[in-house]
């Protein structure tokens, strides 16, 4: 079975209860989660670093839930993704940025990328972290940031949440397990490690704080994540 189709039966398995959930429990109103759906999955598969960029949660997706089915939202992931180098978001301006850096260090490799967000479904029309009650239904309805891992087999896994999301992290990826790097404070990286997670994976500020750090914490950027990501790469690369 194709990665899509592989991604759309997990959704398609959760999706009525999920709606039945929403309906009946959430006292405000929820956005439609992000599903997952690659623009060229044979590109994706012959690519030789594949990278998936991890936010906290969509600041709105296609509005409020229940608006728009399985197949919509994945249509709209694919070309969402498609044209991602037109995004003047800190978010997006760090991936291009991100994904320039290895395709220079790294000439002779092909890179691909996949997004995704560690909570799966957001506010309508709002901004920032949903409250527990959707949280809770995201967690028993719609669970399914690990498998969608399982599905994608990413090389490098960058999770751009900040130390306040690690409670998230903890709660939706099986056995996660973090360790302190000799070069960063715990704030700044943790190495990650999962059954479900590549070998190369960490958690790191969000790139709307890493473009607040640029002026104010030259140490840090002398060492930044994306220096040591390709230090990484490098130790790695005898292994992807």
């Amino acid at each position: 079975m194709s990665i899509n189709n592989s991604l759309k039966e997990v959704y398609v398995s959760k999706w009525d209860n999920l709606t039945q959930r929403l309906k009946d429990e959430s006292e405000y109103a929820p956005t439609h989660p992000l599903l997952i759906s690659l623009p060229d999955e044979d590109e994706y598969l012959k690519s030789d670093l594949r990278v998936m960029f991890v936010g906290k949660e969509t600041n709105d997706w296609e509005g409020a839930f229940g608006t728009r089915n399985i197949d919509q939202l994945l249509k709209t992931y694919r070309a969402f993704l498609n044209k991602q180098g037109s995004s003047k978001s800190p978010f997006w301006q760090y991936i291009r940025k991100w994904q320039q850096a290895i395709e220079e260090e790294y000439p002779n490799k092909k890179v691909s990328l996949v997004w995704n967000n560690i909570l799966k479904i957001g506010k309508a029309k709002e901004i920032g972290e949903p409250n527990e009650q959707i949280l809770q239904i995201n967690k028993e309805s719609f669970d399914v940031f690990h498998e969608e891992l399982k599905i994608l087999k990413p090389h490098i896994v960058v999770f751009w949440t900040g130390h306040s999301y690690d409670k998230h992290l903890k709660r939706y990826i099986p056995n996660i397990e973090f360790k302190l790097h000799k070069s960063f404070k715990k704030k700044q990286w943790l190495n990650c490690s999962s059954t479900y997670l590549p070998a190369l994976s960490f958690r790191t500020y969000h790139p709307g704080y890493l473009n607040r750090l640029q002026d104010r914490s030259l140490s840090f950027h002398s060492h930044s994540p994306l220096n040591e990501l390709l230090v990484q790469i490098a130790e790695l690369e005898s292994s992807l």
